[in-house]
This record gives structure tokens, sequence and C-alpha cells, in this order.
């Protein structure tokens, strides 16, 4: 796993600050493989005499991109409370 942070903090003239910083994360390590020779994506059955034919529908995830890495990024702020030393 690879992580970048980066942020600055801001400080208040009531003594606290505010902090705002952004993040990435990404998994070097993929399980992908590439087969999508396992299962069709619509399945249709023969019909009966009196009954439509039944159609089952995968997801497309489960198919196509099982086991693609791990990415996601966002953007943090705080607020932090800067309580005073009692002497």
């Amino acid at each position: 796993m690879l992580t970048a942070e980066a942020g600055y903090e801001f400080k208040l003239l009531t003594g606290n600050s505010l902090s705002l910083g952004a993040y990435a994360n990404y998994s070097v390590y993929t399980l992908y493989r590439n087969d999508t020779s396992a299962e069709s994506l619509v399945g249709v059955k023969n019909p009966e005499w009196n009954t439509p034919a039944p159609v089952n529908v995968l997801s497309a995830t489960d198919t196509y991109a099982k086991g693609i890495g791990y990415f996601d990024v966002g953007v943090k702020v705080a607020y932090h409370f800067n309580f005073p030393k009692l002497r």
C-alpha cells in the first residue's frame, strides 16, 4: 500500500486552529485476472410450454472487475480546540 498525505494548519485568533489536508491511498498488489470466460452476464434457460424463459442477470462487477486494486483519494478538514494549560 502506498499512501500520501499533505496538509496545512491555520492558527485562529481564538487560539484554536483549523486544518485542511488531502490524502491518496493506492494498493500496489492486485488480485485482478482478466478471465471473463467463467460465466456470462446474462443466462437464459429454455422455456416450458406454460411459463416464460427464466433469465438470470449477474453483476458486471463480480464478473469483469473482481479483484481490481484499491485506490481512494479525499480531503480532510479538522477543527482543533487548543485548551490552555492551567498552572
